[in-house]
C-alpha cells in the first residue's frame, strides 16, 4: 500500500480524536457554566452519595438476618434430632439459638429503620430529578443537544483510538518513527495532500519530479517547502 496514504489515514485518525477531545472540553466548560444546572445536579449527587452506604447498609442487615435463621434453622433440627445428648451441650445450642433470635430482633429494627431513611431519601431524590428536569427543560434545547453531542463525542472516541491502533498494525516502524519525528514539528500534521501539484498547508508548488512520485505512492516525498510528507488523494 502507499505508505504515505497510510500515514496520512492514520494522521486523519489522530486528528478526529484530537478535534472530539477539544470540542469536548469546550462543552464541559458550557455546561459547567449553566450556575442553575450544576446546583441541580449536585443536589441529586448529595444524595446520591447519602443513599449509596444507606442501601449497602439495608443489605448488609439482611444478609446477616438470613446468616441467622439458617443457623437458627440448623441448630433447631440438630436438637430435635435426637443426634444430641449431651444436656450440656443441648444447652448451649438453646442459648446460641435464643441469642441469635434477639440479634435478628435487633438487626430487624435496625432494617426498619434503614428503609424509612432510604425511603425518605428517594423521594428527595425523585424531588431533586424532577427539578434538574425542570431547570434543564427551562434552559432549552441547547442544554439538550450539548449533552448528546457529548455522548456521541465520548463514545467516538474508543472507537476511534481502535480504528487508530490497527492502522499502526498495518505501518512499517520505521514509518511510524519517521512520522512521529516529525508530528511536533508540524504542529502534528506531519502528512500534507497535495492538489494539482501544489502542497495545501504551504500552498507550495512541487517539481515534476516530486508530483510524479506522490502520485506513484512507491515512496515517502516531502514537501520542498514545508517539510511535510505529501500525499496523492483522490476525491
Amino acid at each position: 500500500m502507499n505508505p504515505a496514504l497510510q500515514l496520512y489515514q492514520l494522521q486523519q485518525l489522530e486528528q478526529s480524536a484530537l478535534q472530539a477531545r477539544r470540542r469536548l472540553q469546550v462543552i464541559a466548560q458550557e455546561l459547567a457554566d449553566d450556575a442553575e444546572i450544576q446546583g441541580a445536579e449536585a443536589r441529586c449527587q448529595e444524595i446520591l452519595d447519602l443513599l449509596r452506604p444507606l442501601r449497602n447498609q439495608l443489605r448488609d442487615l439482611e444478609l446477616e438476618t438470613a446468616g441467622n435463621e439458617e443457623k437458627i434453622r440448623g441448630t433447631g433440627e440438630l436438637l430435635y434430632s435426637g443426634t444430641v445428648k449431651s444436656p450440656r451441650e443441648m444447652q448451649d445450642m438453646q442459648l446460641e439459638v435464643a441469642s441469635l433470635t434477639r440479634r435478628n430482633g435487633d438487626l430487624e429494627t435496625r432494617s426498619l429503620e434503614t428503609m424509612l431513611v432510604i425511603e425518605e431519601a428517594e423521594s428527595r431524590m425523585a424531588e431533586a430529578e424532577q427539578a434538574l428536569r425542570e431547570v434543564i427543560g427551562r434552559r432549552g434545547d441547547a442544554h439538550h443537544e450539548l449533552i448528546l453531542e457529548r455522548d456521541t463525542l465520548v463514545n467516538s472516541l474508543p472507537d476511534l483510538e481502535r480504528q487508530r491502533q490497527g492502522a499502526l498494525e498495518n505501518i512499517q516502524p520505521e514509518l511510524q518513527r519517521q512520522y512521529e519525528a516529525l508530528k511536533p514539528r508540524k504542529g502534528g500534521k506531519p502528512v500534507a495532500r497535495m492538489e494539482g501539484n501544489s502542497c495545501t498547508l504551504c500552498g507550495v508548488a512541487q517539481n515534476i519530479t516530486a508530483e510524479r512520485e506522490v502520485q506513484q505512492g512507491r515512496r515517502l516525498v516531502t514537501c520542498a517547502n514545508c517539510g511535510r510528507i505529501l500525499v496523492a488523494v483522490t476525491a
